[in-house]
């Protein structure tokens, strides 16, 4: 939801489903810090070169590395003009900036270069440091009438297109995956008592399968952010390291880290026998400012699928709360095929949790009875349709974006709702 309206003084549905996010964001963010990233490549930020000639933006090639899980920081050229400040060293074929260790640096195409960054790469070159320059060498340096130094020259030269096998082929590349997969992002942390990879699938649409194999020794573990688990994974142990056998659908993230202490708990799984729950449906809805006081609920079939509140409603922003009884047994899995926005489920008057992006597929092993369960389903839409229909007041910027916009996305339920056994 754009503009975020947070809390909106009590208006804004999603409010609750935001505090599930940032519990989410603490977690992950606790667990990044206090340490050291891990990245083999420093890439050069082409600021000086965009004002001085011809240039290729940063963007590139680090989209080149992000798409083959080649990890990276960028540096200013800063560091080098500066290296007292920044804590900037040479130590044999490895650069230090502040705590930071990398093995190679890749600088963009530039037609020039500033006169410090030339005389790192000269000072790199006699260290044993290698430099790549991407497409071909500059021209000369920013604001002199002077050939580039010998040292820079000798420099190698990689085309954008080969940048990423290239530094996997010379091992500046972590993590591999058996499966070509340009959505997933890695990113290595270390503490003093160990590894993590934080892993995201940024696809909005397919869920990344493969092996990875990572260059750390132990028994890892998958670090579930969200629910805030342990959850068992597959793996081997391998002469670098492990190699473990991820499943990651669009829109998460996962952590592994290495000889974790705790209980460990199993995802749900979407497999077995499916049963859609097409039966009858009682259906209520509230505003945010009233939750939980739903109204008079109204009886619908889920055959078919559900085709969002907003088929009855278009100007409707809240919540929307779908309740059936059904006859489970063995039941282990509950999954909600689409939602707009959030959902929390109920099952027997239990909360099951707060769930913010697919695969909303819940846990029911445990939860559920042989026999009559009773299960709720409350969905927390945008303000979206209430701001686009508001009346008389003078409209932002995104309000009247929403008003002249055809496209909306739909409320409440949409699709159907399967339980697995």
């Amino acid at each position: 939801d754009c503009p975020p309206h947070f809390y909106a003084h009590g208006h804004n549905p999603l409010y609750r489903a935001f505090g599930e996010l940032m519990r989410y964001m603490n977690r992950v963010s606790h667990l990044i810090s206090g340490g050291v990233h891990l990245a083999p490549v420093a890439l050069l930020y082409h600021a000086e070169s965009e004002w001085a000639g011809r240039y290729m933006a940063t963007n590139k090639p680090g989209r080149a590395m992000h798409e083959a899980q080649i990890d990276f920081d960028i540096l200013p050229c800063d560091v080098f003009a500066q290296p007292e400040r920044f804590h900037t060293s040479l130590q044999g074929r490895t650069l230090s900036v502040n705590t930071q260790r990398y093995q190679v640096l890749v600088v963009p195409y530039a037609q020039y270069i500033t006169r410090q960054t030339a005389d790192f790469i000269a000072r790199a070159r006699q260290s044993g440091f290698p430099v790549w320059f991407i497409e071909a060498l500059p021209e000369g340096i920013c604001g002199a009438l002077e050939p580039l130094p010998e040292a820079v020259l000798g420099c190698p030269v990689v085309p954008l297109g080969q940048l990423a096998a290239a530094l996997r082929a010379e091992g500046y590349a972590e993590v591999c995956s058996d499966t070509v997969f340009p959505r997933l992002r890695v990113y290595h942390y270390r503490h003093e008592d160990g590894d993590l990879y934080l892993l995201a699938n940024m696809d909005t649409e397919k869920t990344y399968r493969g092996r990875l194999s990572l260059p750390v020794r132990g028994v890892p573990a998958l670090y579930d952010a969200k629910a805030n688990v342990l959850r068992p994974v597959d793996y081997e142990q391998t002469p670098e390291g492990v190699a473990v056998q991820l499943e990651l659908p669009a829109y998460n993230g996962i952590v592994i880290t290495f000889d974790a202490q705790g209980p460990m708990v199993p995802a749900p799984k979407a497999e077995g026998t499916a049963t859609v729950l097409d039966g009858q449906w009682t259906l209520s809805v509230c505003k945010a400012k009233d939750y939980p006081a739903f109204g008079q609920g109204l009886s619908l079939s889920a055959a078919g699928g559900f085709q969002g509140y907003d088929r009855i409603d278009p100007a409707f922003s809240g919540y929307v709360a779908y309740e059936t009884t059904v006859q489970l047994r063995g039941a282990k899995a509950l999954l909600l095929e689409n939602v707009g926005d959030a959902a929390e489920v109920f099952l027997n008057g239990r909360s099951l949790g707060i769930q913010y992006c697919p695969p909303f597929l819940y846990d029911l092993s445990g939860a559920a009875v042989d026999g009559p369960n009773t299960i709720r389903i409350e969905v927390a839409t945008t303000l979206e349709r209430e701001v686009a229909h508001m009346p008389g007041a003078e409209p932002g910027l995104m309000a009247l974006f929403l008003r002249q916009s055809p496209i909306q996305a739909p409320t409440g339920l949409v699709g159907r709702v399967i339980v697995y056994s």
